[in-house]
């Protein structure tokens, strides 16, 4: 208990952690219970369960899986996925120092053991729930309020789902962007409005 431990080289360490480890013929796992995640600008996040394993641990060339279970506020997460390792977040083409909200994170991040592992060779895979979710302009003089939003990452590939407000209007988003190098992004939103609502948001129907 109350350990501070690296577990990749360009991520935040865990402090305070607690859990366990154990060796069964090559196979390695590393548990852990809980554990505090201080991001470079001092921000903190929770790990509230994570796991490693590592099996045949005596070849030439180990394969771990993370499976980490994060939790805080919108903000450090963020900057948690900006992490060099992980780089997931400056080309999402939002700006993304706007958003606000309560955060659930599942991070699986699968390597070799190896030195200088080559960023082609870390795949991550993202699912992050964002509860009470905010941004401020995210279309031109439209914000998001309200959202309960599911996100993943797999492949290079975001894609975020779920209902939000949009100006004080009820509404369903649904919007992907994809791997590089081109970063193609499409969003889709699905409402019902008056007259008043679409003059609201700028739509001129003529």
């Amino acid at each position: 208990d109350g350990v501070t431990s690296g577990y990749f080289k360009d991520l935040p360490p865990l402090i305070g952690a607690s859990g366990e480890a154990s060796l069964k013929d090559n196979d390695f796992r590393l548990t852990v219970d809980g554990a505090d995640v201080v991001m470079p600008s001092g921000a903190s996040a929770r790990l509230t369960s994570g796991t490693m394993n590592a099996k045949d641990i005596l070849s030439g060339e180990t394969l771990a899986e993370f499976d980490l279970d994060v939790e805080g506020k919108a903000q450090p997460l963020i900057e948690y996925l900006d992490q060099p390792a992980l780089n997931l977040i400056r080309h999402t083409g939002f700006d993304t120092s706007k958003l606000t909200a309560d955060a659930k994170l599942k991070v699986k991040l699968t390597l070799p053991l190896i030195r200088n592992v080559p960023k082609s060779r870390i795949v991550v895979n993202v699912a992050a729930k964002l509860a009470n979710a905010s941004l401020k302009d995210a279309l031109p003089g439209i914000d998001i309020a309200g959202g309960d939003i599911d996100l993943t990452v797999e492949k290079g590939v975001f894609t975020a789902t779920g209902p939000v407000m949009l100006s004080g209007i009820p509404s369903k988003l649904q919007w992907q962007r994809g791997p590089a190098p081109d970063f193609k992004q499409s969003a889709v939103i699905e409402t019902t409005l008056d007259g008043e609502q679409r003059r609201k948001l700028g739509i001129d129907l003529g």
